[in-house]
Parts: structure tokens; C-alpha cells; sequence
């Protein structure tokens, strides 16, 4: 049996050079798969004006391209006004950094958030039809267990999977869930919680309940990489940087293909069209925090790993013998009650 591997990019709806990178990657085939933060502008206008925009770039190439409701409770402003959000909302009522995400929120107030997100897309005329599925961003609904059960909860309501919390590397798992920790300003009583719930997850539990829900076997972010942080990128080096990315993506195929136990995984890129060390389309971020400009370096040269190296990809997939594969092939997992 052939492994199906659906190829998705995060964080469309926001910076134009972002979603331009996901149109002409779905244009050559390479992706199929766009993750929408929906709650840019008024009521989500400006994350509607610009999936409308990149899915219009997708049109004449006549590939398909699947849309996933990136909820978020870390990034730009919550569509609804619930004093259950309010220990999660900075002093300009913008949601706190995923490092700043304490547990103080309200289960049935993340839902009804959650829930409006989602509904900026199904309920637009032509996004709607193409939503087949729900991701979320930072992972912040896995920290803490009422933010999943809300998640949950939505995603079986609507009938849509949902991403696998389970993913290649094991290393960016324990970032975020682990050494972050170290950095987070929360309560030792939430980071404890997170650590409980991260490691529970690991082995295939949640706390106190059983969660049933449509995902992937896997998710697979090896190619992501953050090329910098404290020091600007050498655009010298990014030949380099592309040959290892290359290898990666031969590797995530290989392990996808080779695997006996494996029939559907998910491959999660983060891209962007342009320049390095030039930052433009930033215009949007002072209204809409979570999207780092620090990052967009390592976004340009994943794009451009995508690009060059599309016939290796190609090649390595029927060598493997995988196809691309769509989000309604998805499975049910379960988490036994821990």
C-alpha cells in the first residue's frame, strides 16, 4: 500500500509574501495544503481579502488546494469579547505570545473563540468549500487540557480532522513543551501542566479522559528551521542551507514511505517569496502579533528548498512508492484516558 502524504503550509491570510510562496508552490505541485489564520481585521475581513487573493493566484494552474482553519490563540485579537478570555489578552486585548499562555482561560470561552474563527471561513461562499480540515497555531491548544477538549470538540462538531500533535522531530516537540518552559512568565502550577500534558501525549494518553478525533498518523517539520535569531543570515550561506534541505526532504520521504505502520502523514513547511534580509510585507504585523519577522529568513529559504528541489521530491516519492494525498483520508486516533 502506497504511504499518502499531504503537503501543508502554515500561516496564510496575513503577509502577501507568504501567501504568494503557497500559490506558486501549489502551482508546481508541490504543495496542496494552506493553513488560514482567520482573525486578521475587522471581523477577519483582511485574512479573507488575502486567501481570496492567493487562492485566485492557484486558479489557472487547476491545482487543488485544501484549506485548513488555523485557530489561534496566540496571535492578532480574539473575534469575540468573553471575560473567560481575558487572563489571555495583553493590555491592547491582542492575545499574549505562546511563551505568555497561561491556563487561566475558560474551557467554553476558547470554544466559543475557536468557533468563530472557523466559521470566517465556512460560512464565505467560495473559501468555504475548500476548509477540509482545522490545525493550530503554535500547538497552543495541546498546552493545557480544557484548551484541547474545546478543540476537540469543535473539530468533531464540524467533522473535520484535525493535525496530529505527534511529530518528526521529536526535538521540536520538546522545544516548545520542554525548554520553553524555561522561558515562559506563567504560574510553576501551568508549566506543570504543560509538561503533564506533553508528556502523556507522548505515550498516547490525555489526563482523566479518552479523546477521539480525525488526524494523521504523524506530522513531519523537519525542514523547518530557524536560520537566525540573534545575528542577520549570510545570503552566502543559503545555497548550503538548501542542499541540507534537500537531504531532509529525502529523509522525511524515505522514513514516510519505508515505514510499515504508516498510511497518512502530514509534511509542514513554513514559506515565504523573497528576498533574504529583506523584510517588507511587515506592514501587517504591528496590527497582528505571532508572525516574527526574525523568521522570515528561514521562510524564504524554505520556499526556495521547495522550489529547486521539486524534481528530487518528485523522484524520491515514486521511489518510495507515496502519493499526495488529501485530508478526507484521514484517520481516526485515539488518546487513552491517563
Amino acid at each position: 500500500m502506497n504511504t499518502k502524504i499531504i503537503f501543508s503550509a502554515d500561516d496564510a491570510g496575513i503577509v502577501p509574501q507568504i501567501d504568494n510562496a503557497i500559490a506558486d508552490l501549489v502551482n508546481r505541485g508541490i504543495l496542496n495544503s494552506a493553513e488560514v489564520l482567520t482573525n486578521y481585521g475587522k471581523e477577519g475581513a483582511n485574512s479573507l481579502y488575502n486567501t481570496h487573493q492567493m487562492v485566485e493566484q492557484t486558479k489557472a494552474s487547476g491545482n487543488p488546494i485544501e484549506l485548513g482553519i488555523h485557530l489561534t490563540i496566540t496571535s492578532g485579537k480574539p473575534l469575540t469579547q468573553q471575560d473567560g478570555l481575558l487572563s489571555i489578552l495583553d493590555e491592547k486585548g491582542q492575545f499574549v505570545s505562546y511563551r505568555d499562555l497561561g491556563g487561566g482561560a475558560t474551557e467554553e470561552a476558547i470554544y466559543n473563540e475557536l468557533k468563530a474563527q472557523a466559521q470566517i471561513l465556512l460560512d464565505d461562499r467560495e473559501l468555504g468549500s475548500k476548509v477540509t480540515h482545522m490545525s493550530n497555531h503554535h500547538d497552543a491548544l495541546w498546552f493545557y487540557p480544557q484548551y484541547t477538549r474545546a478543540y476537540v470538540r469543535l473539530a468533531n462538531e464540524l467533522n473535520l480532522p484535525i493535525r496530529n500533535t505527534k511529530s518528526i522531530p521529536e526535538s521540536n516537540s520538546w522545544f516548545y513543551y520542554v525548554f520553553q518552559n524555561l522561558l515562559r512568565k506563567i504560574s510553576q502550577a501551568d508549566k506543570d501542566r504543560i509538561s503533564k500534558a506533553y508528556q502523556l501525549r507522548k505515550n498516547g494518553y490525555f489526563p482523566q479522559e479518552q479523546l477521539t478525533f480525525l488526524s494523521t498518523d504523524y506530522m513531519d517539520n523537519r525542514h523547518y528551521e530557524v536560520n537566525h535569531l540573534w545575528d542577520d543570515f549570510d545570503p552566502r550561506d543559503a545555497r548550503i542551507v538548501i542542499n541540507r534541505k534537500k537531504r531532509k526532504l529525502k529523509k522525511m520521504i524515505e522514513e514516510a514511505g519505508e515505514s510499515r505502520s504508516t498510511t497518512l502523514v502530514e509534511f509542514m513547511f513554513h514559506v515565504r517569496k523573497g528576498k533574504i534580509l529583506d523584510y517588507s510585507g511587515t506592514d501587517a504585523l504591528p496590527y497582528y502579533n505571532g508572525v516574527d519577522p526574525r523568521y522570515f529568513d528561514g521562510r524564504t529559504l524554505e520556499y526556495r528548498s521547495l522550489r529547486d528541489n521539486q524534481k528530487v521530491i518528485e523522484r524520491y516519492m515514486q521511489k518510495k512508492d507515496c502519493e499526495m494525498a488529501l485530508w478526507k483520508e484521514a484517520k481516526e486516533i485515539i488518546l487513552k484516558k491517563g
